[in-house]
């Protein structure tokens, strides 16, 4: 967390007081600009990447792929993906506490 905060990047606690009820926090999704999600059981770590039995899926695609390479790509449906996600993702730091390093 601290070599995060460390390098730019925004990081936030749950807070108990404004999420009553929520122990700890487990979502692993990450929303990618407005065409992207990327989630599942897989923490982003090096064990889990190497040792762990994970499922990760990602949801969208910039680009415009060939038939035979998974396209074609709805970029509305894309883009209403990521914004659904990005609620939540929202949602949950509106109820957090950004990390400050005293």
């Amino acid at each position: 967390m601290l070599m995060l905060h460390n390098e730019g990047i925004n990081v936030f606690l749950t807070d108990k007081n404004k999420m009553p009820g929520i122990g700890k926090l487990h979502h692993k999704l990450m929303v990618i600009d407005d065409s992207i999600v990327i989630a599942g059981s897989m923490n982003y770590t090096r064990p889990a990447n190497e040792f762990n039995d994970e499922n990760i899926f990602v949801i969208g695609s910039p680009f415009d792929l060939p038939k035979n390479k998974g396209g074609s790509v709805n970029h509305d449906e894309c883009k209403a993906i990521t914004n659904y996600f990005r609620i939540e993702i929202d949602r949950i730091i509106e109820a957090s506490s950004r990390y400050e390093d005293d």
